[in-house]
């Protein structure tokens, strides 16, 4: 395969007055396949108007980074850290078939990005709150703790996000081989069209809105205590990103009393 040069510039980042200002080191055109480098220090990454074609970025580290208007298929960025940024904006990065591989994302957001057939295995993403990005064909290994996926735009970003798309494509993504640890799936995501862990500690309520119905009418079933944090229950099942699901996922232990009148 041909290797093709892409253009990187440095170009001084802007500052606050009698602020250090951070260099900006900026990635355009094609580049692949092989090494890239990214340079230490207080140094912003920016990726922009490029094509980055089995790129190996593996250890990198990034101290910041923003990804815009650029397609990154086949790159590898295992053991990775990123330590801020967005991982896409306006206009629209796709990540495709990349492998996140014990890659420490937790203080870069994935913002507008779409994913496709990426693997995420043992990434860090502790915290994400997925409200306007995209996945599709994705495989996810290993534990993902408090992390929000989104099935339409949501929150601070959702003005630009409806710019693109009135929903997140969200479908075809491989859980199986996931530890959901208080992880969320909201905002009309089709459970069915995903594959989700079999353990017995999660459970999927099917026809949500009728099940606690169901259960809201027998709430007199239980005694005061247990009476109370079943309602408590109930009405996060039904508020907060959850109204808009037909079916949910949610780890059994924190239905708590609900358990007995949901299932």
């Amino acid at each position: 395969r041909l290797v093709r040069t892409a253009k990187a510039v440095r170009v001084p980042d802007a500052s606050a007055p009698g602020a250090v200002p951070w260099s900006r080191y900026v990635i355009t055109g094609v580049r692949g396949p092989g090494r890239i480098d990214v340079p230490a220090g207080e140094t912003t990454i920016v990726v922009s108007d490029a094509s980055l074609q089995s790129a190996d970025l593996s250890g990198c580290l990034f101290r910041n980074y923003i990804a815009t208007g650029s397609t990154l298929e086949d790159c590898d960025f295992t053991d990775a850290t990123f330590e801020g940024g967005v991982l896409g904006d306006l206009p629209l990065t796709t990540y495709r078939r990349c492998i996140f591989r014990r890659t420490d994302l937790r203080r870069c957001a994935p913002q507008l990005a779409r994913f496709e057939g990426c693997l995420f295995e043992e990434a860090r993403l502790d915290g994400w709150a997925a409200r306007t990005a995209e996945f599709v064909d994705c495989r996810f290994i290993g534990r993902l703790l408090r992390v929000q996926f989104w099935g339409e735009p949501t929150g601070a970003g959702r003005p630009r996000a409806v710019l693109t798309r009135s929903s997140n494509e969200f479908r075809g993504n491989d859980f199986v081989e996931a530890v959901l640890d208080d992880c969320s799936f909201k905002g009309g995501i089709d459970l069915d069209a995903n594959l989700w862990p079999t353990s017995d500690r999660y459970v999927v309520l099917h026809d949500r809105a009728r099940l606690i119905d169901g259960a809201m009418r027998r709430l007199d079933e239980l005694s005061g205590d247990q009476q109370e944090r079943a309602r408590n229950t109930l009405r996060l099942l039904s508020s907060g990103g959850y109204e808009r699901q037909r079916d949910v996922i949610v780890e059994r232990a924190l239905l708590g009393p609900a358990d007995a009148l949901l299932l």
